[in-house]
């Protein structure tokens, strides 16, 4: 009993400090960085908070066994050699991601809508109040007013109720009902009114709508070939898709130049990432967005972005080619997962994830996607029951046999 008490109250100072690293995550990418606290080392803070988490883990290793836990040192040491290549916030996220096996997602899903929210509510109170700024993101070819509501461009709020939106559908499932799907819904159509951020707001929608869906009736995805061959491997397929159109991509074909039109000139600064940059197996030090902001100052009349949206050729060429295959083998295998588990709240979920990182480039970074430490946990609990099986007697790390 008392190794279970101090367990729950290491994951409660884990959850803590996972709170608070995500808290100032968000604030950091709004305007209250800029000017209400410019004084505070927003880096140095989440840094504790991650040792913090470290030092966490390292008192409930008594639940690990010797194997995991130099996996575990090994992993640290491995994410810590690719703050210099993949920028601070990427290895953050995937240290978290591993500290994170084996918790109760649950219990982060729930800490992470309610950082989230007050986050949100915080920053765009701020703005509305006038306390810090409501910049307009309108670019050179745009026409419409784009409002960040505080963040540092207009497309953030969106991203961040997406997210609420995602968790709130897996962990209420069928008990969800009018007191989340309202104010969600009013919420997107406000920050919608403001930012004119269409795909996450759609996609939110989508996702409340399949909720509804699910709780009214008993549909169910398939697990055949089918599913799994389309639904499963949907992060492979659209990764391949935007690297061969980033290649053939030409503007005085009509049809390309539609299709770029539609997505927002993604297929423009997809085709500038394949035609400038190099592919390497490790990722590469390189400044891949326009300079909008200069000392505090965003920089809208006349910029053309310059930048790479898309998850999947974002991570390509900034982390290398064996970060993007990482990401795609577990975001498969949780796919494969929520098939064969019938579970289509997941299923459905990890689908609107594989489109969101199609425009947008979030699919990596914990602090927009924490379904990376979902994703993580099913992915390695499979493969090291599979692993366990074929040479547990060999290594001896499966079960052990009783002797007669």
């Amino acid at each position: 009993m008392l190794h279970i008490h101090n367990k729950l109250m290491s994951e409660d100072l884990f959850l803590i400090l996972y709170g608070c690293w995500l808290f100032i995550a968000v604030v950091a990418i709004s305007s209250m960085f800029l000017y209400v606290v410019p004084w505070i080392p927003f880096s140095l803070l989440r840094y504790a908070c991650i040792f913090g988490m470290l030092l966490i883990k390292a008192y409930t290793l008594r639940s690990f066994s010797t194997k995991e836990f130099l996996i575990l040192v090994i992993s640290t040491l491995v994410v810590a050699s690719l703050l210099y290549f993949w920028g601070p916030i990427t290895a953050e996220s995937l240290l978290i991601v591993m500290l994170a096996y084996k918790m109760d997602f649950n219990r982060i899903a729930k800490v992470t809508i309610a950082v989230v929210l007050l986050a949100l509510l915080l920053i765009i109170g701020s703005s509305l109040a006038g306390i810090i700024q409501n910049y307009n993101y309108r670019t050179y070819n745009d026409t419409r007013d784009r409002f960040g509501l505080g963040f540092r461009y207009a497309t953030y709020p969106t991203h961040y109720i997406l997210l609420v939106v995602m968790l709130v559908s897996y962990v209420k499932r069928e008990m969800i009902g009018l007191k989340e799907i309202v104010p969600l819904v009013l919420l997107n159509l406000y920050v919608y009114s403001q930012s004119h951020s269409r795909n996450s707001m759609m996609l939110s929608l989508g996702i409340l709508l399949c909720s509804v869906l699910f709780k009214h009736t008993k549909f169910h995805i398939p697990d055949n070939w089918f599913t799994r061959i389309s639904v499963a491997g949907i992060f492979v397929y659209l990764t391949v898709i935007q690297f061969i159109l980033a290649i053939v991509y030409d503007p005085r074909v009509k049809w390309m130049a539609k299709l770029n039109k539609l997505m927002s000139e993604r297929l423009r600064l997809n085709a500038h990432a394949y035609q400038t940059y190099k592919l390497t197996l490790l990722g590469q030090v390189t400044n891949f967005e326009a300079k909008a902001w200069q000392n505090g100052v965003f920089k809208r009349v006349g910029m053309q972005y310059t930048g790479m949206d898309s998850s999947y050729l974002g991570i390509l060429y900034r982390n290398g080619i064996l970060s993007l295959a990482l990401f795609l083998v577990i975001f498969t295998v949780a796919g494969i997962y929520a098939l064969k588990h019938r579970d289509r709240y997941l299923t459905v979920i990890l689908v609107v994830l594989a489109a969101h990182s199609a425009f947008d480039p979030q699919l990596n970074l914990l602090q927009y996607n924490t379904f990376l430490i979902l994703a993580f946990s099913i992915t390695v609990g499979t493969y090291r029951e599979k692993f366990s099986e074929k040479y547990g007697r060999v290594l001896g790390i499966g079960k052990k046999q009783n002797r007669k």
